[in-house]
């Protein structure tokens, strides 16, 4: 058992691990993206970089590799065994080490920010005010009751518990809040509704998958579910789609509830309030040359005046907002609307910091290189003296 665990740490702390990653690294970035002629760069982003694993058509042939997020486990545990804790400590190597710890630094932020980040858009019309922004990718199903009046609390489901249901798979779901469970199966990740052949479905109306569109934001979902509720009974069967006007109902036990299914929503901790919208276009083109917002931030009752612009985003209670599209919608009225990415990253500053890390580290290394090849050089002058 000893010589395992010796030879196993000495593989992971090797340099010859190490140049295997990162070959797979390049190898998986230069196959990503050739695979996004034929797919979106968020399929090709959650298939090779968010993965532990990837089988790759080449040519017809499936060909298994390790998925990004698995070779930066790897790198990771690489770079602590074999570039911090084997390597040799003395006045020679703390440069770098330090480059190492600036590396692991960057590393790390990036498990951070795609663990805990949230991104998503704001769009607003002039004078209307919102304090929630959504996903464009990611969904989520949402349950609540149907009250005339009072609060209302919400049941979310987030996507990545259902998403993947595919091949006669299927998920219960419930809460001691709710009479029933929710019964979700036959996810798609693009589809519309359409009349069901022989007159099945569900009221004669099923849910046609279509193929992933280039720009997978403009994807819509669909589930099929049931209601089955706890205290007996059948099935009330529904259809969940993204685009829908109006959520599903059902009746259970004399109350009525609400299932429907959204791009992941969050909270602002604050109220913006589109004031105004100005855009300027090159001359003789419909390309914009510039374009900005007034708002209004109103935070604990507080309303203040804030310019928003191409290069000026809103920073604000650890949310970045920037001006990222605009438009004058039919839907709308014609009135000019502005829409905000959102972006909330607990590790915005790690890769700053991890470059002044690394930097520092080249700094010492190439320093006291430069050093010590001058003292050789004076000390062979007073020899050759």
């Amino acid at each position: 058992m000893r010589k395992i665990l010796l030879r196993t740490w000495e593989t992971l702390a090797s340099t010859g691990l190490a140049l295997v990653i990162l070959s797979f690294l390049l190898l998986l970035t230069i196959l990503g993206t050739l695979e996004q002629m034929r797919t979106s760069l968020y399929e090709v982003q959650r298939r090779y970089f968010e993965s532990l694993f990837v089988v790759h058509d080449f040519s017809g042939i499936p060909l298994p590799l390790p998925g990004v997020s698995l070779l930066l486990v790897l790198l990771a545990i690489n770079l602590v065994l074999g570039g911090v804790v084997r390597i040799r400590k003395d006045s020679t190597t703390w440069g770098v080490i330090v480059c190492h710890a600036g590396i692991l630094i960057l590393l790390a932020g990036s498990g951070i920010e795609y663990l805990w980040s949230q991104k998503g858009r704001l769009t607003l019309s002039e004078g209307e005010e919102g304090a929630e922004f959504t996903s464009d990718r990611e969904w989520e199903i949402a349950i609540a009751e149907a009250k005339d009046s009072g609060p209302v609390t919400e049941l979310v489901i987030p996507g990545w518990q259902f998403m993947e249901l595919r091949d006669g798979r299927t998920a219960r779901f419930t809460s001691p809040d709710i009479p029933f469970e929710l019964e979700v199966r036959r996810v798609f990740a693009n589809c519309e509704p359409g009349p069901a052949p022989g007159g099945g479905g569900v009221d004669g109306m099923t849910l046609l998958e279509r193929p992933p569109g280039k720009d997978s934001g403009k994807d819509v979902a669909g589930a099929f579910v049931a209601v089955r509720p706890k205290s007996g009974g059948g099935p009330i069967e529904g259809l969940l789609w993204g685009m829908e006007q109006a959520p599903m109902s059902a009746v259970v036990d004399g109350r009525r509830w609400t299932i429907g299914l959204f791009h992941r929503r969050w909270q602002l901790p604050f109220s913006i309030r589109l004031e105004d919208f100005r855009q300027q276009f090159h001359p003789g083109t419909g390309m914009a040359k510039s374009f900005e917002s007034d708002v209004i931030l109103t935070r604990d009752g507080a309303a203040q005046r804030v310019k928003i612009s191409m290069n000026q985003p809103l920073r604000e209670s650890g949310y970045t907002l920037y001006q990222s599209g605009f438009g004058q919608p039919a839907s709308r009225g014609g009135r000019w609307i502005s829409t905000f990415s959102v972006v909330k990253n607990p590790a915005d500053g790690v890769p700053l910091w991890s470059c002044i890390v690394i930097a520092a580290g080249l700094l010492l290394h190439f320093s006291q290189k430069l050093i010590r090849h001058m003292r050789s050089q004076r000390a062979a002058a007073w020899r050759s003296a």
